[in-house]
């Protein structure tokens, strides 16, 4: 065919071809037909050998092996590709133990439960103040969180590993005071005498703090809502010591000692 083909364009074409042109062109397409056949009989032995392999791996491993490592292979591939879905979805918002309402203590501990894994960021009166990370248990712990002078509004909010942030918790109202109340003994007076059987009981009375408790020698004193209190002591012969202590909610306290005589 090539050589007729050559034939056909020393008739039909516009300018006849020399021998040497054909001989060279004759040469350019058997090297072409030579280069076609070489890359069949490539693929047709790449060919033959797979198919021998496949074979083989047939024979000694057995489908099932063959499934499983098919399956291997994809779950290899498969973690390899970027997690396309994305978590938009809130965390649980957290839960904080109740503590005392009144503190005299600087810096106070704050647990609770929360999402294992998730990020606790506590905020003191509306301002971020620390972080912790919940434990695998759900169980977070602020060993000492600092407060401030006066009421302190505590809550957290959980945020996870997306980003995804809760709302905040209930508040926990804490007040932080560190100064004892003011206590006044009105009577009995220091060193007041008493005598007779009429005067063995005596009657101590003072004001401290609304809201505080007062306590005469451990025994608790009656006390009205403007923090007037009244109780009532039995003397003994000789030196009595009255101790009168008010506390108010933060633990803090103020002492007075009244020292009466009794005689019989």
């Amino acid at each position: 065919m090539v050589e007729q083909s050559l034939r056909k364009g020393e008739v039909g074409g516009s300018s006849p071809l020399t021998g040497s042109m054909v001989r060279s062109r004759y040469q350019h397409y058997s090297r072409l037909n030579r280069k076609e056949g070489q890359r069949y009989a490539r693929q047709t032995f790449i060919f033959s050998i797979l198919t021998i392999l496949l074979i083989a791996a047939l024979v000694f491993w057995g489908i099932p092996s063959l499934v499983k490592l098919a399956i291997f292979l994809g779950d290899l591939r498969s973690s390899a590709q970027p997690v396309v879905g994305e978590d938009t979805v809130p965390p649980a918002i957290p839960i904080l133990q109740p503590t005392d309402e009144a503190t005299n203590s600087a810096t106070i501990r704050i647990s609770g439960f929360a999402e294992d894994g998730t990020t606790i960021v506590l905020s003191n009166n509306g301002s971020d103040a620390n972080e912790v990370l919940v434990e695998n248990n759900g169980e977070f712990l602020f060993d000492a969180v600092r407060l401030h002078e006066g009421e302190n509004a505590i809550t957290v909010r959980a945020v996870d590993k997306a980003g995804n942030t809760s709302r905040s918790s209930s508040p926990l109202t804490i007040n932080y005071d560190n100064i004892p109340p003011t206590l006044t003994v009105e009577s009995p007076v220091d060193k007041a005498r008493f005598l007779g059987t009429a005067e063995k009981i005596v009657r101590i009375t003072g004001k401290t703090e609304s809201g505080s408790i007062v306590r005469v020698n451990g025994a608790l004193a009656i006390l009205s809502s403007e923090g007037t209190f009244a109780s009532s002591y039995s003397l003994v012969s000789g030196e009595n010591t009255l101790t009168i202590v008010a506390s108010d909610r933060a633990g803090n306290e103020t002492l007075v000692t009244r020292t009466v005589f009794y005689e019989e």
